[in-house]
């Protein structure tokens, strides 16, 4: 079951999605809100997997509400505006549907969320102290948990809410965690973060140069913040000079 909010200063809209949404197996109205403050504080509480919005409300608009989530649900956005779309794909929104909706519209929009939501892999977490040597990770596949070798990923990037794992076979993996959550349960001494939106695995950098590096021949940049960090966690005092 996929539970969603949906949030519109509109109550005429609410109830049009709700016609329609209640038509669809497998969701779950948790409730609906025409404040948007009060819905943040809802989605931080209950959690849902998805939030429906539209972007102009009054004090707290939709695109806002959701940069303000440190980890946000899949969102659909819902507006009379089109030029909002651009803002609205930034936040890594599923879809943008322009008012009035056309049902056919919202219905595959909400086959694309579905699909999303049960398709993206979880991290599972299964050792907190990682003084005790491991050698893989899990995620978890809707009932499978999928073992990940570490010497099996080049590097992880961010996709907004999501992440995405790319292997040494050119293969890749969505996650549904943040690039945040990822880092906090790889061990550093194998996982280093070099940039807002990206984690190598240090086992597999061919070189560093002043603001890259090279994870085998795929070229990552190095953002300011994370520079000195990245070097001394990779290159340290294993680095052979003249003098």
């Amino acid at each position: 079951m996929i539970n969603y909010i949906i949030v519109d200063d509109d109550e005429l809209q609410i109830d049009f999605l709700q016609m329609h949404l209640s038509q669809i197996a497998g969701l779950h109205c948790m409730a609906t809100y025409t404040n948007a403050f009060e819905a943040r504080n809802k989605i931080i509480e209950q959690k849902p997997e998805l939030v429906i919005l539209d972007v102009e409300m009054p004090g707290l608009t939709g695109i806002q509400l959701i940069k303000s989530l440190n980890n946000p649900p899949c969102v659909i956005f819902v507006s009379s505006h089109p030029t909002y779309a651009a803002d609205a794909f930034d936040v890594e929104a599923i879809d943008f549907i322009v008012k009035p909706v056309a049902p056919e519209r919202l219905m595959r929009t909400i086959d694309k969320a579905i699909m999303t939501i049960e398709q993206v892999a979880v991290p599972v977490s299964y050792a907190d102290d990682f003084s005790i040597e491991r050698s893989a990770f899990f995620v978890k596949d809707k009932n499978v948990h999928i073992k990940i070798e570490y010497a099996d990923v080049l590097y992880i990037e961010s996709s907004g809410n999501f992440s995405v794992i790319y292997f040494t076979d050119q293969t890749k993996q969505l996650v549904l965690a943040n690039l945040a959550k990822m880092e906090a349960q790889l061990p550093s001494n194998r996982f280093v973060r070099i940039s807002r939106s990206a984690i190598i695995n240090i086992e597999h950098i061919s070189s560093i140069g002043l603001d890259t590096l090279f994870i085998k021949e795929e070229e990552l940049p190095i953002g300011k913040p994370f520079l000195d960090r990245v070097m001394k966690e990779v290159v340290g005092n294993n680095c052979i000079r003249r003098n």
